[in-house]
């Protein structure tokens, strides 16, 4: 008798509760309006990502409401006095997140790890991923060219519209595909972004880039690789590509030059410098060329300067506005160097190092004030048919 009516109870519970593609999103009573505002928007952006749905529970909930979320929920995100709570009852089994922007420096994250607990980047999308990129490397690299030119978004890149880089592969990275004109002109073969706040998110930055990627792809022919954590907001927002899309695993170590083909991974550091561009163009030329890598200036604010016509500086002040655990962790104002020397600093410089020490080289089209780049040689002029 006991057994069927747990057996009722369950049954009616699977009925009216969520389900286990359903995520809590934690919320106290006492938040300030602006930051629920940004929850709700990131909930509304990211619910049909991967088949699941998000919900905002702005409400004080006792112990005992805690608890019955293992039962309602499939994961959970918490803001507040909600992130030390969980970690007390048995939903710590749960996938749990902090994603408090005004907390958190890595908050956007939080809400990709839940998805990806929730609906993974599949073995099976992985496997295809990889064939894709092998196909991708293979048929660039038989068209024989000796050089790899990757484009970051600093002032000097308003250069590129004097140079030619045809003798070159081109990779470009995440918010150049704002330039239409300069997209026309590089024909670029691979875009990368790898970015969750910037690229992968609610924000009008974010989606401001993903527009500009949409739009791009449908005029020109080339292939977008970012880690694959993003592989289901990616895939749900540019379905119509998804031939063109590439998702790629972060592994654990800094290698700039392991074959990708027989290790699918990326290395495990926080720039799409050394995350993408380059261990990306390394697999297609021994030669990399750089523009558009200028580093941080005493002058600059935030991480550094990027061409604005490359960028989009009037959402980057919002973010900063929304998120300021993000910034005040990364650029904190006390050490506004200590993001570019910990991405672009002694790790970055021992992998290039042994790249180089194996037959890679690195020439800057521009100098560049980061520790890294800044010990490589800067090409001027004579460069064959790269000025």
């Amino acid at each position: 008798m006991l057994k069927q009516t747990l057996k009722q109870t369950l049954a009616g519970l699977s009925r009216v509760l969520p389900g286990r593609k359903a995520v809590a999103v934690l919320v106290e009573p006492t938040i300030q309006p602006a930051t629920l505002k940004i929850l709700h928007r990131a909930a509304n952006t990211f619910s049909g990502t991967g088949g699941i749905k998000f919900y905002v529970l702005s409400r004080q909930l006792s112990t005992t409401g805690l608890r019955a979320l293992y039962l309602r929920y499939g994961a959970l995100l918490v803001t507040g006095g909600y992130r030390d709570t969980v970690t007390l009852l048995p939903i710590r089994l749960l996938p749990v997140a902090a994603v408090d922007p005004l907390l958190d420096p890595t908050a956007m994250w939080g809400w990709h790890n839940v998805i990806e607990a929730l609906s993974p980047c599949t073995p099976a999308r992985l496997k295809e991923s990889r064939t894709t990129f092998g196909v991708l490397i293979r048929g660039l690299v038989s068209v024989g060219l000796s050089k790899c030119y990757i484009f970051g978004t600093g002032p000097s890149l308003n250069k590129a519209a004097d140079m030619d880089f045809k003798d070159g592969y081109r990779i470009i990275c995440n918010t150049i595909c704002k330039d239409r004109d300069l997209v026309r002109k590089l024909q670029p073969h691979i875009l990368v972004a790898g970015d969750a706040l910037y690229h992968f998110s609610d924000t009008k930055h974010a989606q401001a880039f993903l527009t500009d990627v949409e739009l791009r792809m449908e005029e020109f022919n080339f292939a977008f690789c970012y880690p694959a954590i993003f592989d289901a907001f990616v895939t749900n927002r540019l379905a119509r590509f998804k031939d063109r899309l590439i998702p790629i695993p972060v592994g654990k170590r800094f290698d700039l030059t392991v074959d990708m083909m027989q290790n699918f991974t990326l290395p495990n550091t926080g720039n799409v410098l050394g995350l993408l561009l380059l261990p990306i163009g390394c697999q297609l030329a021994k030669e990399i060329w750089m523009l558009g890598f200028d580093g941080r200036k005493s002058t600059d604010k935030l991480f550094w300067t990027n061409s604005t016509q490359h960028s989009y500086p009037e959402f980057v002040e919002e973010m900063r506005v929304e998120y300021p655990a993000f910034y005040n962790h990364f650029v904190p104002s006390d050490k506004p160097r200590a993001y570019v020397e910990s991405v672009h600093g002694d790790a970055l410089d021992q992998a290039m190092t042994i790249a180089e020490q194996n037959g890679w080289s690195f020439t800057l089209l521009n100098p560049s004030t980061s520790p890294a780049l800044g010990k490589r040689r800067v090409a001027y002029r004579g460069i064959e048919s790269a000025i």
